[in-house]
């Protein structure tokens, strides 16, 4: 007895490795320990014991196609084609050649893609007139002595706080005052 449950076993194995996807044999495996115990389920059963609604559907329809061969069933019908009326030929009615119209235009060739980034225009660097330095472009009253150097502290430059600002707007109306115009 045990001899033939280890054959029918080996059987059922050789079975779903020819029949059931590798994810799937477990399951199957869980509830039949035998080719027979499959022979005699039946497909309401196995769908309820396996879960086959949640198969992929092309999965499904292998393991029902060969469950129902080895019930000695064979596959189930292919789906029917749906009968359509054959359309009917209308007559080909030759026209008039079209008159030829001209070729599309040609596209410009696209930018070179191996080409370095445009560089981004910035704000150029004022000169403070009276000493010759080069003032933040962002406002924030600091001076350079080189225009680039002015430039870069602009991009990161957080200006001054608020306070710094009615400052420095002190400081420039007072001087703005103290200069004869």
């Amino acid at each position: 007895m045990r001899r033939k449950m280890a054959e029918g076993s080996r059987e059922l194995q050789m079975w779903l490795g020819a029949n059931v996807s590798e994810a799937y044999r477990a399951p199957v495996s869980a509830v039949a320990d035998t080719l027979e115990d499959l022979r005699c389920s039946d497909l309401d059963e196995l769908e309820s014991l396996l879960a086959l609604n949640s198969w992929p559907v092309l999965t499904r329809r292998r393991f029902v196609d060969a469950w129902r061969e080895l019930k000695g069933e064979g596959a189930a019908p292919a789906p029917m084609a749906v009968d359509t009326p054959e359309p009917v030929a209308e007559p080909v009615v030759e026209s008039a050649p079209e008159p030829r119209s001209e070729p599309a235009p040609v596209p410009e060739p696209a930018a070179n893609m191996n080409a370095p980034p445009r560089r981004r225009a910035h704000a150029p660097a004022r000169v403070n007139d009276s000493s010759g330095r080069y003032l933040c472009p962002a406002g924030c009253g600091r001076s350079f002595a080189h225009g680039p150097a002015a430039v870069s502290h602009g991009k990161s430059c957080g200006k001054l706080p608020p306070a710094a600002k009615r400052q420095r707007a002190e400081s420039e109306s007072d001087d703005a005052a103290a200069e004869p115009s």
